[in-house]
This record gives C-alpha cells, structure tokens and sequence, in this order.
C-alpha cells in the first residue's frame, strides 16, 4: 500500500518521499488539490469555540486512508462533537474531510472507523469482529441551589464514552463490569473467568477490557 506525507498548512505541501518530490496544493476552498491531481473533498471552518476534541493540541500526526491509500498527515485531530476529521490550516481555520471518502484514519496510533454515519475507535480487529469505543459528548448542568433555587455556575461540556462488539451485521453494547463481559461469551465463560483470574486483570479497566475481549475473540470469534 503506497504511504503519502502530507503536511496541512495553508500552503499545503505533499511530499513522496519514494520520488523525493514536493508537490504544492493548487486550491484549498473545497477541497484540497495537489499539482499531480490527488484530490481530498471537505470544507474549510471556523473553529467551533464549544466543541470537543480528541486531543488539545492540534500537533498530531494521523493517517488518512483514502481509495487504498495511505496519507500522512500533520496538524490532525478529531472533533466528537461532530465526529469529524479535520485539520489546523497555517491561517487558524480548519479542513474538515469529508467523511464519505475517509472511512478510516489514525491520529497518534489510535484508529477510527466509520461504523454508519459516525466514526469510532477500533481497540480490537479480530477477523470480522470490531470492538469499539464511541465517543459522545454530555452535557452537565450547573448546581441548583439549595436555597431558592436558581442554577450556581454554568453548565459543561464533557466527553462521554460507550462500547460495543460488531460482528458482521451483529453489535452489542457492553459495559466495563463483569456480568455485561461475561454475557457475551455465553459458551466459553468459564475460560473468561479464568483468563481474568490468572492475569489479575479487572472488568472495570478498559485496558484489562482489551486484553480480555482479544484473547476471547482469539479462542472462538463470535459473540453469544
């Protein structure tokens, strides 16, 4: 698979390193349109003061995975509110990529799929079966108060999280806690209580979470 680097500012530049070749952006309005045609569809924003991003810094380094390519790109992040990738432009504004090219990417090794109309991080890839985080936001409302009410403070924002297990057409929520793991492998549970015991891993940690859903899914690829 043939890798790309491309560093996003406004003077967008794309290198090959293969070619030792730089190679200019032409246009930057809707779209991104290096001067040997390579084209990534999107539109130029403003950054949104209230949303959410996957990161709060914008000196990121992702993948972009476009027609069987793979771009290297610089200045990435992900924004939740509006599960969109994006990246900062040399003037303060910002290319968000459209999401019916880019079904997938990676910022700082971790990866996103497009699973429907939203992106979601993949923890586990096992043949045909995805665990994946989804990341929401929340909205948290001030304290009321306790004499005469009325709202002390102002509301905040905050990201929220969700799993699921997709195999095939198949997905299901799961919750960090042991009852919610322990339904999904129905037919190998005692082995899941094992594993859990042996390496002293916990239901609650979501990186035990990880270690736990690969090594069942590695036994018998289905969930129950």
């Amino acid at each position: 698979m043939k890798k790309t680097i491309l560093t996003l500012v406004l003077s967008c530049i794309l290198i090959i390193p293969a070619i030792s070749q730089t190679l200019t952006i032409k246009s930057v309005e809707t779209k991104l349109i290096t001067n040997q045609g390579v084209e990534f569809f999107g539109k130029i924003v403003e950054k949104e003061k209230n949303d959410i991003y996957l990161n709060t810094t914008w000196r990121n380094t992702g993948e972009l995975h476009v027609d069987g390519k793979e771009y290297i790109i610089r200045n990435i992040n992900f924004n939740i509110s509006k599960s969109e990738v994006s990246c900062k432009l040399k003037n303060g504004k910002y290319f968000v990529f459209s999401s019916t090219d880019v079904r997938k990417f990676k910022i700082n090794d971790q990866l996103f799929k497009k699973n429907g109309r939203l992106y979601y991080e993949v923890l586990v890839e096992e043949d045909n079966t995805y665990f994946y985080k989804r990341y929401d936001v929340r909205y948290q409302e001030g304290v009321t108060h306790r004499i005469g009410g009325g709202t002390v403070g102002s509301g905040r924002m905050s990201t929220s999280f969700a799993y699921l297990i997709k195999n095939g057409s198949e997905s299901k929520t799961i919750e960090l806690n042991k009852k919610s793991v322990l339904s999904l492998f129905d037919d190998q549970q005692e082995e899941l209580k094992k594993f859990v015991k042996e390496n002293h891993l916990s239901y609650k940690n979501e990186k035990d979470l990880i270690t736990i859903v690969s090594h069942m899914l590695k036994i018998e690829n289905k969930i129950s």
